[in-house]
């Protein structure tokens, strides 16, 4: 359902609380994925005009799964706060007295419904922490991770999913990796107007035991990064191709980890996209020549090979307009 078909079943008085929520609300680390609203209805009397639809589920990303909690308003008494059912999690109990928004319901502001929202996700995330107990394992990944600053506010968690066979619940981390999107190049759309959301790259690595022998990584990038890499290993994260342009002269650039990186440099192969060999391939050069260091970590092996990009590109442009045929 489109956010103005639902709109227009909601009660008036109601319609700017909601309207926040689903054309402007964005809660997580998942921009990408903006809040909805579905199961419209309304607690009216038959005679009630409408449209006076004052209650619904509300969908919300988290941790890689969807949150589906119900609202609960009464048309007849808009200027109240609404009630809320949080599904499947019944568990979860929040603490009122920190739901300053709540407590403070002000039905004059039509973001209260939006903040209300965003403060019981942050209890919700915490209450999802506190099941990590059950794992030492699982609670020791997640404490490691709060002592990295870049992640302490940028990650979310997820378990309670119970494995069929062993009983065990699994668990989820969601975390927003610290990549530095400002020079990646312009996202061209069919539609002008449309909005491409917040530059992102998450990863998620989900734990199928609570001994986190089984580790499953996956990577979600937002459309714009997504345009510039044109493919992955999605599996070993062992390899990676970029497109990248530098003053109109755009090339890819195939970057190999080896099998035992970081000791090992990885491979940078400098490919372009208009030149050919005799052979019919596209000219390409290999480098592994270039500032390198295993105690780097990966910001910095990132950011060195950044700036190695910048240097060798105009003379690998040289070298394909000499060496290769358009």
């Amino acid at each position: 359902m489109s956010p103005e078909v639902a709109l227009n079943r909601i009660s008036p008085m109601l319609s700017p609380f909601i309207s926040s929520v689903v054309r402007n609300g964005k809660v997580g680390l998942d921009a990408t994925n903006c809040l909805r609203i579905t199961d419209l209805k309304s607690g009216c009397t038959s005679l009630t005009p409408g449209p006076n639809c004052d209650r619904f589920k509300l969908h919300i990303p988290y941790a890689g799964e969807t949150l589906k909690w119900d609202i609960i308003f009464n048309a007849q008494y808009p200027e109240l706060p609404p009630d809320f059912i949080f599904g499947e999690d019944a568990e979860f109990l929040p603490d009122p007295s920190a739901l300053h928004n709540l407590a403070s319901w002000n039905p004059s502001n039509p973001e209260c419904l939006l903040l209300v929202v965003k403060e019981l996700v942050q209890q919700y995330h915490q209450f999802q922490c506190s099941r990590l107990r059950e794992s030492s394992r699982l609670m020791f990944e997640y404490q490691t991770l709060l002592e990295e600053p870049q992640y302490g506010e940028n990650m979310e968690i997820y378990t309670g999913k119970k494995n069929n066979w062993t009983g065990e619940f699994s668990a989820r981390f969601l975390l927003k990796l610290p990549v530095d999107f400002s020079n990646i190049p312009t996202y061209l759309l069919k539609d002008v107007n449309e909005d491409p959301g917040e530059d992102v790259a998450l990863l998620s690595v989900s734990f199928e035991d609570t001994e986190a022998t089984q580790v499953y990584p996956k990577l979600y990038l937002s459309p714009r990064i997504e345009q510039g890499v044109v493919e992955y290993d999605a599996e070993g994260f062992t390899k990676l191709t970029l497109l990248l342009m530098w003053k109109d002269f755009c090339f890819l650039v195939h970057i190999d980890l080896p099998l035992f990186f970081p000791r090992d440099q990885p491979t940078l192969t400098f490919q372009s996209v208009y030149h050919f060999t005799n052979s019919g391939q596209l000219y390409s050069q290999a480098q592994k020549n270039y500032p390198y260091s295993p105690r780097w970590d990966g910001n910095e092996m990132a950011k060195r090979a950044k700036a190695y990009f910048k240097t060798f590109v105009p003379q690998f442009q040289e070298a394909a307009f000499a060496n290769g045929k358009l």
